[in-house]
């Protein structure tokens, strides 16, 4: 079964949840990130890949990255493209 990508309004839904879970203090304080600090870093990696998508200002931080990644890679040689 081919996969459908998601709607804006949903991928705006996990965006959301994900930015209450990380600055809403009443939502925050439920879950313990003692031990979890993987996690909670985690979810800003995904939240701020769901800015880049949103076209939000934190969205830099995955398009920045993105841009020395394929620096990088030209400076060693390999130029990497989508093949249809």
């Amino acid at each position: 079964m081919p996969k459908i990508m998601k709607t804006a309004d949903e991928i705006s839904v996990c965006h959301d949840i994900l930015d209450d879970i990380l600055n809403n203090p009443e939502i925050e304080n439920l879950f313990d990130w003692t031990n979890s600090a993987d996690i909670r870093s985690n979810i800003i990696s995904i939240k701020r890949t769901l800015c880049w998508i949103l076209g939000h200002y934190e969205g830099r931080w995955l398009e920045e990255n993105m841009k020395a990644v394929n620096e990088a890679l030209k400076a060693k040689g390999f130029e990497l493209k989508r093949i249809h």
